[in-house]
């Protein structure tokens, strides 16, 4: 396996899904992957946590694995709740790679592109701090996988 450096980003598992949520602080990767966990599980789909703030992705051959940083395994941060403990596993392969940006930046029909740094993995771009569209468009892209 070819290990990373730590990333800024979460990981999450939704149902038999891996992804990876990228952006800048402040942009809503918590809340996004809180907010799509509290969605399967509502459903009564399995949601956990992988890692939230920094992971790390490993590859071997043509998947990406996701861990999260063992001194923060077990921990995502509340908006305005601060950092508390939740369910969470060790680690995902990954099957799409999400990455949170400016509306400014966003094309008006979502592409779904290959990442830039993890070969062989789809990346969606979705609207930073605009939970509810996200969610949409992830599940959409999640339902062609």
């Amino acid at each position: 396996m070819k290990p990373s450096s730590p990333l800024h980003g979460c990981a999450i598992v939704l149902s038999h899904h891996g992804l990876l949520i990228r952006g800048a602080s402040g942009s809503g990767k918590s809340t996004l992957c809180q907010r799509l966990i509290d969605r399967w599980k509502d459903a009564g789909q399995f949601a956990e946590w992988v890692g939230d703030d920094q992971v790390f992705v490993e590859t071997s051959t043509s998947r990406h694995i996701a861990t999260a940083a063992s001194e923060i395994a077990g921990f995502a941060e509340r908006h305005f709740s601060g950092i508390q403990k939740v369910d969470h596993q060790t680690s995902a392969v990954l099957d799409l790679e999400v990455c949170l940006i400016s509306n400014s930046q966003l094309e008006r029909m979502p592409i779904v592109e290959q990442s830039d740094q993890f070969e062989g993995l789809e990346r969606l771009n979705v609207p930073e701090r605009a939970s509810e569209l996200a969610i949409e468009l992830i599940i959409d892209r999640l339902q062609r996988i």
